[in-house]
């Protein structure tokens, strides 16, 4: 074990991740925006949009429906809004609907900041609005006129000679494949696993700043965006100086654990379940007021041999006889409770 700091070193100027210039118009960060409440935000606007057009054309299928030998809808046109009203009822409305609620509520239930792919999720949401946009730019041009379901024989040359069925395809396929993809986002976003080594330093909140208070500010994007996807848990973040980052991508793991214990004077105590840690009490009562770093591992996977090796002091929480395990949140809240009294 390394020997604590005897002295602090003097106060650095830190650094957040918030800028003081211009903000781009609402429009341009919603276009941009990879977070998964604004997609999902989008998506359930969009299904409500949606909704109001397929009422719309149930209502005039509805009323030329309503008394025989009605001309209120001529054949094409009744074919045409019926194939459109298939599509938006389905594809526009009770899909992005059910996806867009799931893919807003799923990454907030597990304590995560984002999701596992946000440019997946982001690209999905673009296509399904492109598809979206075909489908009804075509009632400029060339509609389907083939039902609700374009299936052949109805959907050949014989039956319809102009290119709506393949407008349906694109139109319906972009959709597809768009809510696929956010999907696909929202299911992998269970198998997110936070790194072993640099993601427990700062980058997703796993270094908490006791003796030297508590700072709320931004350390994303210290190791990249794969630490900062298994930020579930993660109960603090604290500024980091801008040193820290470059050393965070260039050596992660034993360098950034020194560096941090260097440049902000802080003693380094890593939660483990090992023979050598002593209990919180003992941990306190050893690093009295001094100003402390403690390091917590990811959940089940916990802290690598070596940098428990680069810890100041090995810390274990007592548990009772009914109890096996805490999450990285409630141990972090317990050692910070513990520690800072």
């Amino acid at each position: 074990m390394t020997s604590f700091p005897r002295t602090l070193p003097p106060t650095r100027p830190e650094v957040s991740g918030s800028t003081d210039g211009e903000s781009n118009p609402r429009w341009i960060e919603i276009a941009k925006s990879a977070d998964h409440k604004v997609i999902s935000l989008v998506l359930i606007s969009a299904a409500f949009g949606s909704l109001f057009l397929a009422a719309l054309e149930l209502l005039l299928l509805r009323i030329q429906l309503s008394v025989p030998e009605n001309v209120f809808l001529n054949a094409v046109t009744f074919d045409r809004l019926l194939s459109i009203y298939g599509v938006t009822a389905i594809f526009l409305f009770a899909l992005p609907l059910c996806i867009g609620l799931f893919y807003y509520v799923v990454p907030l239930q597990v304590g995560s900041r984002t999701t596992s792919l946000p440019r997946v999720g982001q690209t999905g949401l673009w296509l399904f609005i492109l598809g979206a946009g075909v489908l009804y730019a075509a009632l400029l041009f060339t509609p389907p006129e083939t039902g609700i379901n374009p299936l052949p024989p109805f959907s050949e040359l014989a039956f319809a000679p102009n290119n709506g069925v393949d407008v349906w395809i694109t139109s319906t396929g972009m959709v597809t494949l768009g809510l696929l993809m956010i999907a696909i986002d929202l299911v992998g976003h269970g198998g997110s696993e936070a790194p072993r080594d640099a993601g427990h330093y700062g980058a997703h909140g796993q270094v908490a700043a006791v003796r030297g208070g508590v700072q709320s500010g931004i350390a994303r994007d210290l190791v990249g965006p794969r630490a900062e996807r298994g930020d579930c848990g993660a109960a603090v973040e604290i500024r980091m100086l801008g040193e820290l980052r470059r050393v965070g991508r260039e050596r992660p793991g034993r360098a950034l654990a020194l560096r941090v214990r260097r440049e902000l004077g802080r003693v380094e105590l890593a939660l483990a379940l090992d023979e050598r840690a002593v209990d919180l009490d003992e941990a306190g009562r050893r690093v009295r007021d001094r100003r402390l770093a403690i390091v917590l591992g990811t959940e089940g996977a916990g802290l690598s041999p070596r940098v428990l090796e680069a810890a100041d002091l090995l810390v274990t929480i007592p548990m009772a006889g009914g109890v096996d395990s805490l999450n990285v949140a409630a141990a972090s809240a317990v050692a910070c409770y513990a520690l800072g009294r």
